[in-house]
This record gives structure tokens, C-alpha cells and sequence, in this order.
């Protein structure tokens, strides 16, 4: 199940939050840029404070290339809607202040939700069944 979202970023960066209608995990994460990007940034999701994926924006980036992000060590960080802990159960996306363009950035996050979770005692995944 991919997450769609299109959001405005101004001169300087932003924080914003996706909420998750069920348990999984960011498997994947892809942007799109409306300008030209002018300076080095980074896009990136976690789980509370904890990167899952990072997307790297290449100075004079070209506006419609496909960015591919790049899975982190804790990619297979469970995200939850019926967590009671904060920031388990929405994808922080930070946009670096280093973004320095205004644009729109279309960000298209691959969410799995087919995983066998068994999240007990550390919230990762221990077995899955694709």
C-alpha cells in the first residue's frame, strides 16, 4: 500500500507527520520536486526520533526526477495506529532547513502492511510472511 502525499516546503525546511491506518513498516520511500533544487538536503522519515529512510536531494536536483531514498539500519521499525506511544503510530517526515528552494515535494512512502508482526518486546519485526 503506497502513502501519496504532496506538501509545500518554504525556504528553510519542515517537520510534518503522516498518520498510519495499520501496523507496518516504511519499505520504501520516493520524491518528486516541483523546482529545482539549489543546495544539498535531506528528507527524512522515521518513527518518533529513529530514521527508517532517508532521501538525499543533490544540489541543482532537476524538478519531476524520481529520488529514491535509502532504507536506514531500523527500516523494519513497526509503525502502529493503536500505539499508546508517541510517534509510533504516524511517519515523521523532516525536510532538512538546508532546502533552500520553495516547491511542492510529492512523496510517495512504499507502507507494508502484509507483515506477520510480532512486535511484543521490541516493536521490530521478528517474522514475516510476504
Amino acid at each position: 500500500m503506497d502513502i501519496t502525499t504532496v506538501f509545500r516546503v518554504a525556504d528553510g525546511g519542515e517537520t510534518l507527520y503522516i498518520g498510519v491506518a495499520r501496523k507496518g513498516i516504511v519499505k520504501g520511500a520516493h520524491a518528486f520536486l516541483s523546482e529545482a533544487a539549489t543546495e544539498d538536503s535531506t528528507i527524512i522519515l522515521s518513527r518518533d526520533g529513529t530514521a527508517v529512510n532517508t532521501i538525499t536531494i543533490a544540489d541543482n536536483q532537476i524538478a519531476a526526477d524520481r529520488i529514491t531514498g535509502v532504507p536506514d539500519t531500523n527500516k523494519n521499525l513497526v509503525f502502529d495506529p493503536e500505539s499508546t506511544t508517541a510517534g509510533d503510530n504516524a511517519i515523521k517526515v523532516v525536510v532538512a532547513d538546508t532546502f533552500d528552494s520553495v516547491a511542492h515535494i510529492s512523496l510517495v512512502i512504499e507502507y507494508d502492511d502484509f507483515k506477520s508482526v510480532d512486535t511484543h518486546k521490541t516493536g521490530v519485526i521478528t517474522e514475516t510472511a510476504t
